[in-house]
């Protein structure tokens, strides 16, 4: 079964593009119909996302939506498709997404046979290495910082010396607790509030994070850790789970750390001897 995109209304009636399998939608032959999306998160949802055969229950929620494209083969296609939508270059964002992401691992990511897959072996308890890195960095406040912080990522080097402040500052072990961390050092939340994942806002246009893709990439290293392997798929609905809720963190005085409790994780499975 094919998916489509559809152009949905959040919770705080902002309108998000998502990309879906087609058996969640009630009617492909109207471009005004219902959504059925499923109750559930993490990691459930994504196995739910990602399956082209995946069928709705009439259980789950209803929302209305707008469908912008049906048909498209696979998810690859489609995101390629929402990019042009919001009228990024794809070639850019391929051949990006093409460079290989340093993991700080002991892993073998050749084992890996595509980033959907996730393989599993078992897991172990990450131990923290007290680091000190020296660096200036300033919150990112405004779009110009954004983009000059995603520019100076192309940079090994200085990518290596992000993500090594990065890892000496978060406490965190779980994959989305470390990257939520991560958002609130390099992120001040009242710009979070000017950000979507696709640049689709409530009656205004906002900052396309998707267009990070260098961003993208650090925050699927800061992911990673040794039970887990983030894809670019994870980072995606994490960032799109954030940002539909920038408004309400940015108005909380005293914000408690966010965690996630018992979900499981992706995990690497070594390739067999």
């Amino acid at each position: 079964m094919p998916f489509a995109i559809v152009e949905a209304s959040e919770e705080n009636d902002g309108k998000e593009l998502f990309v879906v399998p087609e058996g969640w939608l009630l009617d492909t032959e109207q471009t005004n119909t219902i959504l059925l999306w499923p109750k559930c998160d993490g990691p459930k949802l994504y196995k739910l996302l990602t399956d082209g055969e995946s069928v709705a229950n009439t259980k789950w929620m209803k929302m209305d939506c707008i469908v912008k494209e049906i048909n498209i083969p696979n998810l690859s296609v489609a995101h390629d498709h929402v990019l042009k939508m919001n009228g990024e270059f794809v070639e850019t964002q391929n051949t990006t997404e093409l460079s290989a992401t340093p993991i700080p691992l002991t892993v073998d990511c050749s084992n890996v046979q595509n980033e959907d897959d996730t393989s599993k072996k078992e897991a172990r308890p990450v131990q923290k290495v007290p680091m000190t890195c020296d660096i200036d960095f300033k919150q990112i406040d405004c779009l110009e910082s954004l983009e000059n912080l995603n520019d100076k990522l192309l940079e090994t080097a200085y990518q290596d010396k992000i993500y090594e402040w990065l890892n000496g500052q978060i406490t965190e072990v779980k994959s989305e607790n470390r990257m939520t961390e991560a958002i609130d050092l390099l992120f001040t939340k009242r710009f979070m509030t000017k950000c979507s994942w696709t640049g689709v806002g409530r009656g205004s246009e906002k900052i396309a994070m998707m267009r990070m893709v260098n961003i993208s990439k650090l925050f699927r290293r800061i992911g990673t850790n040794e039970s887990t392997i983030v894809n670019q798929r994870m980072v995606m609905m994490f960032f799109m789970k954030k940002l539909r809720n920038a408004v309400r963190r940015s108005e909380m005085k005293h914000l408690r750390k966010s965690t996630s409790h018992n979900v499981p994780s992706h995990k690497v499975k070594a390739e067999s001897q």
